[in-house]
């Protein structure tokens, strides 16, 4: 019995959000849910599972784009103005 074949993740890092979904899905899988992390804005910076890895071409994978602020809590007490 032949195991059920899989399809590797591709790199997809540095395009745009519109490459890395058409890669997706020349690649046979399945774009996700787009997460935001600290990053290049607008830039993927990875995804899961990571490139590489072989998952079913039915599962969807999350794709992590920049846009958040590292160490940006939303939380700000300042008034713009640098205090």
């Amino acid at each position: 019995m032949t195991p059920p074949a899989g399809v590797p993740v591709p790199d997809v890092h540095g395009l745009s959000l519109d490459q890395a979904r058409n890669a997706l899905v020349t690649a046979g899988l399945k774009p996700g849910p787009v997460q935001q992390v600290a990053g290049p804005k607008d830039v993927v910076v990875g995804t899961l599972p990571p490139a590489g890895t072989t998952v079913a071409s039915t599962t969807p994978v999350t794709l992590l784009v920049g846009g958040k602020e590292h160490g940006d809590n939303g939380k700000h007490g300042g008034k713009g103005n640098g205090d």
